[in-house]
């Protein structure tokens, strides 16, 4: 779900809280999420942003710059 759906989400939610159903129960049976999502959109107007891991080459580090070499040489062979 991209970012613009999740924040029509959340304003349906909190509309549906506070002039329909009234349940955090019923509000996540009805869209289909779960309870915690629905407690997250009472609690904060915007959805939170998206981690982003940072990864790392630990143990491939050290081949890294050979690999490089080898994969700039490829490109000047001819092909078979």
């Amino acid at each position: 779900m991209n970012m613009k759906g999740k924040i029509d989400l959340y304003a349906k939610i909190r509309h549906e809280y506070r002039w329909g159903v009234g349940t955090i129960r019923g509000i996540a049976q009805m869209f289909k999420v779960h309870r915690r999502l629905v407690r997250d959109a009472l609690d904060h107007p915007l959805p939170p942003k998206r981690k982003v891991p940072l990864r790392r080459h630990t143990s491939l580090a050290p081949a890294i710059p050979l690999i490089d070499v080898l994969l700039l040489a490829d490109r000047d062979v001819p092909y078979s």
